[in-house]
């Protein structure tokens, strides 16, 4: 799960406050602990637990189009099979492009 890796690193950064955003509703309700995690998840909401016990966070269900952009950066890093860390101007090129359509507020049309 995504966010026990970006919890990991905030803790790391010593960052205690944070918004979490997911655009999984299981997910928010399994870390918000209004259901239980499947048994092959009960090691990872652990971890997110003891670390979330310590910040001050908020958590957010967002749709998959308000998380594009972290959705094209976790790709970016399952492909690579690295971790990177950006900055707005170290993006790479298309992911510099949803972040200005992002700021700008747009929305985002799927067409298939």
């Amino acid at each position: 799960m995504a966010v026990l890796d970006e919890l990991k690193l905030s803790h790391r950064l010593h960052i205690s406050k944070l918004i979490i955003e997911v655009d999984s509703q299981v997910a928010l309700k399994m870390i918000t602990k209004q259901i239980k995690a499947p048994w092959q998840l009960d090691d990872i909401i652990r971890q997110i637990f003891h670390i979330l016990h310590n910040l001050d966070y908020m958590i957010l269900l967002t749709s998959r189009e308000g998380n594009k952009l972290a959705d094209f950066l976790a790709n970016v890093g399952c492909d690579d099979q690295c971790n990177r860390s950006y900055d707005c101007s170290s993006l790479p090129k298309f992911a510099r492009g949803i972040h200005k359509v992002d700021k700008l507020s747009c929305m985002y049309l799927g067409v298939s």
